[in-house]
């Protein structure tokens, strides 16, 4: 193994690298607006730790769980905490829509009722034809 290709594969590498750390991220729906508010974030946590004995973990629940409505409502601060608007998920929120209004009326048909749309004429060749290579007589 020579030395560019050695190169080559670690570049690659750290490359497919990045691509996968890139993409986890975005897979947190992390914004610049979030990014900036993370001091906000550390001294309300700093607050609850000081006022109420609340670890981190305790913290992230009360304010990013499902109780996060009710204790949103028990004191101030809460506004300017990063992740808690839902703007940045409606970029990826997918909706489908499915019309409920729309009736079908569908009307049977009967087997026997069909019409034939295949016409079948044998081509007239001067090649020499064999037995087994015949094409079909009927549809």
């Amino acid at each position: 193994m020579n030395w560019f290709s050695f190169v080559s594969l670690i570049l690659m590498r750290l490359l497919a690298f990045t691509y996968s750390l890139l993409i986890l991220v975005q897979s947190f729906n992390v914004n610049m607006g979030g990014i900036t508010q993370l001091n906000a974030f550390i001294e309300h946590a700093q607050y609850h730790n000081e006022m109420y004995g609340d670890s981190l973990l305790d913290f992230i629940v009360d304010h990013y769980g499902a109780s996060s409505l009710e204790h949103s409502q028990e004191h101030e601060g809460h506004d300017n905490l990063p992740f808690k608007d839902a703007k940045h998920l409606m970029a990826s929120t997918h909706m489908s829509f499915l019309p409920t209004d729309i009736q079908f009326h569908l009307q049977p048909q009967l087997a026997n009722q069909s019409t034939q749309n295949f016409f079948y004429k044998e081509p007239v060749t001067t090649f020499l034809q064999t037995v087994i290579f015949q094409p079909p007589k009927k549809a």
